[in-house]
């Protein structure tokens, strides 16, 4: 997969050095698969939140930080769309960020 906007995951890691290795890990995971559905990203990441819209929330360094991707499964593209603080997730609606 290709994920867009990967420049969000280092500029955030940069301000909290706390979930850089995690953040990192994700990455490379995402890179290399090639998923079709949903079923295959839950495959992979047994704990990710299935959102509307194809949007999926990854709950990061024991569900203090959470990352809202949108994949686009024929395109192969992963689109961040939010990373945060579970508390700043709070106030956002993951479904149509």
């Amino acid at each position: 997969m290709h994920i867009i906007t990967s420049r969000k995951l280092r500029d955030f890691a940069g301000k909290h050095g706390d979930i850089d290795v995690q953040l990192r890990a994700w990455e490379s995971i995402v890179k290399h698969a090639k998923w079709n559905n949903a079923a295959e990203v839950k495959e992979q990441f047994p704990y990710v939140s299935v959102l509307k819209n194809d949007r999926f929330c990854f709950n990061l360094k024991g569900n203090h930080y959470r990352l809202v991707v949108k994949v686009l499964f024929n395109a192969k593209q992963v689109l961040i769309r939010f990373i945060g603080t579970h508390a700043e997730y709070d106030k956002i609606d993951a479904n149509t960020i």
